[in-house]
């Protein structure tokens, strides 16, 4: 009977282990994912620039444009004066009585001369819609070159990668005139940078701890960076200007209003000739903006201050 008590308080102590070494794993496991959650996090925000593709030839894409004129094949006059020639040359011919008869054979000659130009006819009028529409592409990215408002306009129609991803911000506004645009992103408060830091301890407990205010500001002026290298990428990828300016706007307090309002806070010309030579994978955004003309007020001690736009 004792040995019989033994073994089953040995059965409890074995389970009890389990139970703990179970709990302590899956422990392990949720810090080591809450851990790479907040990691992932803060790399999506300051990467936004990560998304831009290489910088088009515009010079080139006209060419390739202006080259890829539609062309009128020739199998249809071929087959209409083919279709004639075989109509004008027929002669009555007694064999034909094999073949439904002179007059059946003469209708059917008739029917494939019709068939033939009306084939043509619809040849030539879908040539004449793609040629219109050619000559659409080729006027609309000549003005676009020479800046035209009307033509960049057109162009803008199709920046959807911007409006298609939520890090950019909540909205975008385009001041355009001649030869010129102006991006204007309103980009998310500073409540899209996580608030606290986190690790694994040895032991595999999470510990969260206040983010420094400094690391907080820098994290927050890598996204702004970041959004404005994605807008200016964007832009220039979408109209072949070769200065696009971007101005971020947030939701910021105004102090002398007590406000919250939408205010400037980085302001940035980039030249196309500057910015195509930069590997932007491998860029941090908040350096490399030394290489163009920009206004930014920003302090790691308290973060952004209203800006003047350039």
């Amino acid at each position: 009977m004792r040995s019989i008590n033994r073994a089953v308080q040995q059965a409890k102590k074995d389970e009890l282990k389990r139970q703990k070494y179970a709990e302590k794993t899956q422990l392990i496991a949720f810090s080591a994912q809450a851990v790479t959650n907040l990691d992932e996090h803060i790399h999506n925000i300051t990467s936004v620039h990560h998304s831009s593709d290489q910088l088009l030839d515009w010079s080139h894409k006209r060419e390739m444009i202006k080259a890829s004129s539609p062309v009128l094949p020739s199998k249809y006059d071929l087959a209409v004066q083919r279709a004639a020639l075989d109509l004008a040359e027929f002669k009555p011919n007694i064999f034909r009585i094999f073949q439904g008869g002179n007059k059946a054979c003469f209708e059917r000659l008739k029917k494939t001369h019709q068939l033939a130009i009306r084939a043509k006819a619809n040849a030539v009028e879908d040539f004449n819609k793609d040629h219109k529409d050619w000559e659409d592409r080729v006027s609309s990215i000549e003005g676009a070159l020479q800046g035209e408002v009307s033509a960049l306009k057109e162009f803008l129609k199709n920046i959807k990668n911007l409006s298609d991803d939520s890090r950019v911000g909540k909205n975008i506004f385009f001041e355009i005139s001649n030869n010129y645009i102006h991006a204007k992103p309103i980009v998310h408060s500073s409540d899209i940078v996580p608030a606290i830091r986190r690790k694994q301890l040895a032991s595999g407990r999470l510990s969260e701890t206040k983010m420094p205010d400094a690391q907080f500001h820098e994290i927050y002026q890598d996204y702004v960076c970041s959004v404005a290298f994605r807008v200016g990428a964007e832009v220039f990828n979408t109209v072949p200007l070769n200065t696009v300016f971007v101005t971020c706007h947030t939701d910021m307090l105004d102090a002398s209003t007590g406000h919250i309002e939408e205010t400037a806070i980085l302001s940035v010309q980039f030249m196309r000739s500057t910015f195509e030579k930069l590997n932007l994978k491998n860029i941090d955004p908040s350096d490399a903006l030394r290489n163009f003309k920009h206004s930014m007020d920003f302090k790691r001690s308290k973060g952004f201050e209203k800006i003047t736009p350039l």
